[in-house]
């Protein structure tokens, strides 16, 4: 196959074969004139490709502008309704400005996209559409701006209707037709047309006239509705709307005037009662609360009342004069007037009686209040009762003296703490340590208060209360056995076998509950001296000495604890031992000691046949062995000895005391204490 020519279409490289002839005559392309020919035409030839190439690159540059600038018109377009949503939706009221803004938002986007365009006459046609594209967005912000700038005149046209119409509630008649008189007459904006003028006066009116109609009473306003002044101005359902409304106000001004006249009597009622109810439970009424009082009760026609309260008058006389008395006195004044009513009889004044009910009445209530608050009684009475400062030793002995003091003059016992103070403290004595540390501070009361005391703070809790009249030491020995139930279980059957053999009937007189707490305060007492030395088993010697202890005893001392008197087991003051109860009882001799029968009873007999029993004061009382008491001279009343304030007897001669010398009448032997084996102390080191 021939090879295609390098310029123009294919001719064949070899001539055909020709027959012989004669030569031709040769010409000048024979000798190079035809290879000047086809380089001319070669160039020609490149010329025209790099004129095609170039035509092509330049159709391919447009039309890639052409897809860019399509592309960036789009995305300018996108871009101002983004921005054009954002300024409708941020724009202030009247959207002033709105379309210069959105003009010039348009005239950059504009400008940046046609400075993006290269090719010019691609520019021009854009040129042509962004003008015909911004024209159309300019007279749609415009009509935006037009159309928020009219809402606005028309809102604040309508907010000065609003402003008028509320101003004029509750005004007078004068201040209503002036303020229609500027609605109809008041400048409005050029630009809003005139038939909305008209509208918006007319509205106006209404909305005024409403207002000032609201405001009148509902029987004025009801009787300028049924004039039919309104008819021309107001519609239908205004006038209809403002009538109903004018009937629901009358018959609301109607339930109120009666919820009002029902509300002043319960109010008098309630006065009444008060002053009524002050004057029975015995509290003080000043002069013009009980005229106050019998004023409304004439008032509101409450003659039941009325009554009462005239009945009470002697009774508030009586009230006023006795509101401080203890009940004591109060008692003392109802017996005297008790014997002269009786001796009057019938002719007994009106007065006296009435005087004689109230401070029977005063009598029962002051009763209940001081046994219910003694120090709130006190304080009523003049007697200082300022809270108390444990930190404070004068506090705590003011309150002391104040509580005792108030239980003198009342004739109640003693309570040394308010109801909020037991409170308090008994929040703090929830464990063994926190009721040590309360007790360390109720103790600083002294043993009887502290003990009374303990009884408000733990109600029900024995032991609290009766490790209050044992030594500080043997309380904090209770309190830390307490701590240690766990750990240093005690043998019920043994222990209780001890302390019956010990106490014998020396309790008899002891409360049950104290009883009870005494034998506990001993396993307590028990379990921490188990725990200090160390105790796995029961130890009888041990418990023996806890026991001592627990019943008021000194281990160290041998003092207190329970003694023996003609073979009876009784409780020795906790600061004498055996032989020196016997010494001063043996010297004791009785001047006020009889029987039943209100024999006298000598001093030999006294101390042979009866025995000596504590009571719960500290004092004794003496039985003999079938239950017969010592009595004074009145055959009833127990005899009761301080036995630690009687005499020691006195010193006898020498040549009485020498060797072989027998003592006259009984001489009594104290029983050998415990041998408790340990420390000196059984809390030692505590």
């Amino acid at each position: 196959m021939a090879s295609q020519p390098m310029f123009g279409g294919y001719s064949s490289q070899l001539q055909p074969q020709r027959t012989a002839t004669a030569l031709p005559t040769a010409t000048p392309e024979d000798y190079g004139a035809g290879i000047g020919d086809a380089l001319q035409r070669a160039g020609g030839l490149a010329g025209q490709i790099a004129v095609s190439d170039r035509k092509l690159e330049t159709e391919r540059e447009y039309d890639r502008q052409t897809t860019d600038a399509m592309v960036r018109w789009a995305q300018m377009k996108e871009a101002y309704g983004v921005a054009e949503n954002e300024a409708r939706v941020n724009a202030p009221p009247g959207a002033a400005g709105f379309a210069r803004d959105m003009t010039a938002i348009a005239d950059k986007q504009g400008e940046e996209f046609l400075g993006g365009i290269q090719h010019e006459g691609l520019r021009q046609a854009y040129q042509q559409r962004f003008a015909e594209w911004r024209s159309e967005r300019a007279t749609a912000a415009d009509a935006f701006e037009r159309g928020q700038t009219a809402k606005l005149m028309v809102d604040q046209m309508d907010v000065s209707a609003d402003i008028i119409a509320n101003s004029l509630r509750g005004k007078p008649l004068t201040d209503y037709i002036e303020a229609l008189a500027d609605i109809e007459t008041m400048e409005t904006p050029k630009g809003v047309p005139g038939a909305a003028v008209l509208e918006w006066r007319r509205g106006a009116a209404q909305k005024a006239t409403v207002s000032w109609l609201r405001g009148q009473e509902p029987e004025m306003r009801k009787a300028m509705l049924d004039s039919h002044t309104y008819d021309a101005l107001l519609t239908a359902e205004q006038i209809e709307g403002l009538g109903n409304e004018a009937d629901s106000d009358i018959r609301r001004k109607q339930v109120e005037a009666e919820a009002s006249a029902r509300a002043a009597k319960a109010d008098a009622i309630e006065k009444i009662d008060d002053v009524r109810d002050r004057i029975t439970n015995g509290y003080a009424v000043t002069d013009e609360e009980y005229a106050e009082a019998t004023g409304l009760a004439e008032q509101f026609d409450l003659k039941d009342r009325l009554r009462d309260l005239r009945e009470g008058a002697t009774a508030k006389q009586v009230n006023k004069e006795w509101q401080n008395a203890t009940p004591a006195q109060i008692d003392a004044r109802v017996k005297v007037l008790d014997a002269a009513i009786a001796k009057a009889g019938e002719k007994a004044p009106e007065a006296m009686i009435a005087e004689r009910k109230a401070l029977t009445d005063l009598l029962t209530t002051r009763t209940a209040q001081v046994k219910k608050d003694p120090l709130a009684a006190g304080a009523a009475m003049g007697i200082a009762i300022s809270p108390v400062d444990w930190a404070d030793p004068k506090s705590v002995a003011a309150r002391r003296q104040a509580a005792d003091a108030t239980a003198r003059a009342m004739g109640v016992p003693p309570k040394y703490l308010t109801d909020e103070e037991a409170e308090q403290l008994g929040a703090n004595a929830t464990t063994p340590a926190g009721q040590l540390a309360v007790a360390r501070q109720l103790r600083q009361l002294g043993p009887v208060a502290a003990k009374a005391a303990a009884g408000q703070v733990l109600p029900g809790d024995s032991l609290f209360a009766y490790s209050m009249g044992l030594r500080p030491e043997v309380q904090q020995g209770i309190f830390r056995g307490k701590g240690l139930r766990k750990e240093y279980p005690v043998a019920a059957k043994e222990a209780q076998q001890i302390w019956r053999e010990t106490t014998g009937n020396a309790l008899a007189s002891m409360p049950a509950a104290s009883r009870e707490a005494a034998y506990l305060s001993a396993v307590e007492l028990y379990r921490q001296s188990a725990s200090s030395k160390g105790k796995d088993e029961f130890d009888p010697a041990l418990f023996r000495g806890a026991v001592r202890e627990a019943l008021g005893g000194n281990v160290n001392g041998r003092t207190g604890g329970v003694g023996e008197w003609n073979g009876a087991k009784f409780l020795l003051p906790p600061t004498m031992s055996q032989q020196q109860f016997d010494a001063r009882l043996g010297a004791y001799k009785p001047s006020r000691a009889f029987r039943g029968d209100k024999s006298r009873i000598g001093g030999d007999e006294f101390r042979q046949r009866f025995s000596p029993v504590m009571q719960p004061n500290g004092k004794y009382r003496f039985v003999s062995g079938r239950g017969e008491y010592v009595v004074i001279e009145d055959g009833r009343t127990p005899l009761e000895l301080d036995v630690t304030k009687l005499g020691l007897p006195a010193a006898r001669p020498a040549a009485a005391r020498a060797a072989g010398a027998k003592p006259k009448g009984p001489v009594y032997v104290a029983p050998p204490a415990p041998d408790i084996q340990g420390p000196k102390s059984a809390y030692e080191g505590l």
